[in-house]
């Protein structure tokens, strides 16, 4: 839904279409809490996930209107940290509220939070009357539109490239956090609770990871030179991913060192959401940015849903996780090469033009 999410926010304006995400998403994390069906429970989790498919690109293009290009990254920085402080916060208050009464009662307090968020959202957010949008709902115009942004989208060659390293992006974030826990507890012999801070420290490293590559960019690119900043982060994420792993197993250190390594692994293959969504934005015009976002978050979240199960399947074959992190690392590396040199021809033919 990420590549048609995009276009609608582009369609009908951030703010409302912000709104109905948010709204969207606490709705049915409310109604979660009312349903002892499994299946139905499924299909009231596919439109929460409608709802947070439609908030990320909103939220990403509401920075685009706002926010000069110079700074942008790092405002993209800061609102994606916000989400992995969110996921900090609400696993410790929802686990208390989940043990002192039942999980019911946690998806009902989650689900009202959002909707109470949807409804400052509403009430405070002002978008400028130059970006304002008031769409009639035609059917045939609509499909016309998503028509023509979609093909003049799959022209941009330098967003094809982009969207491919948003693939290996994802792969190696789901797959970290997917495995982290495992690995340390069945390859290192770490305890489940401290696994579990382990992952915590991880987010952190996240957090602090896109508030760094944020100012890296604003600062020393000037927000721009999108490709050379994308081919280091790249990098630093398969270099990463290949040291820890030999790091950890190869020698003998104490859990500080491991916590502060788990930390470096957070800020790399965690820190990249808003240094790739900046650079799409460079790329493309505001008016279809949302849709272009949402294309690049489709090559991601299938990168996301690829990573672990290959991940794991290694391990499995092997019996640990080493060769599934060298794996990680050698893979994401390959394709940021296939991105430099593609991003590089698409920079010569640009100047051609």
């Amino acid at each position: 839904m990420a590549l048609f999410s995009g276009w609608i926010v582009d369609y009908f304006g951030t703010k409302r279409m912000l709104v109905t995400g948010v709204f969207l998403l606490g709705l049915f994390m409310f109604l979660h809490s009312f349903v002892y069906s499994y299946f139905i429970l499924l299909f009231i989790a596919f439109f929460t996930g409608l709802g947070h498919s439609i908030v990320t690109p909103a939220a990403n293009k509401i920075i685009v209107e706002c926010i000069p290009i110079r700074s942008r990254t790092i405002a993209m920085g800061i609102a994606q940290s916000g989400e992995g402080m969110g996921i900090i916060l609400s696993s410790v208050i929802l686990k208390i509220i989940a043990i002192q009464y039942n999980w019911r009662s946690a998806t009902i307090c989650s689900g009202f939070f959002t909707l109470m968020i949807a409804f400052l959202l509403w009430q405070i957010y002002q978008k400028k009357k130059s970006v304002q949008k008031k769409r009639i709902i035609d059917l045939e115009q609509i499909y016309f539109h998503f028509k023509e942004n979609i093909k003049n989208l799959f022209k941009n060659r330098y967003l094809l490239s982009i969207s491919i390293l948003g693939f290996a992006f994802g792969t190696a974030s789901s797959s970290t956090i997917t495995h982290l826990v495992l690995f340390l507890n069945h390859d290192l012999g770490f305890s489940t609770s401290m696994s579990g801070i382990s992952l915590g420290i991880l987010q952190v490293g996240g957090i602090v990871g896109r508030l760094f590559w944020g100012l890296v960019k604003d600062r020393i690119y000037k927000g721009y030179s999108s490709k050379n900043i994308l081919f280091w982060v790249g990098s630093v994420i398969a270099i990463f991913s290949v040291l820890f792993a030999y790091v950890v197993i190869k020698f003998t250190l104490s859990p500080l060192l491991i916590a502060g390594c788990i930390f470096l692994l957070g800020s790399s293959n965690l820190g990249w959401a808003g240094i790739i969504i900046s650079s799409v934005t460079e790329i493309v015009d505001q008016e279809c940015s949302g849709t272009a976002i949402g294309l690049v978050l489709f090559f991601v979240r299938f990168g996301l849903l690829f990573g672990p199960p290959i991940f794991g399947l290694i391990a499995d074959y092997y019996g640990y996780y080493k060769y599934s992190w060298y794996f990680l690392g050698s893979f994401v590396f390959i394709i940021v090469i296939i991105f430099f040199l593609l991003a590089g021809k698409y920079e010569n033919e640009h100047r051609q033009i």
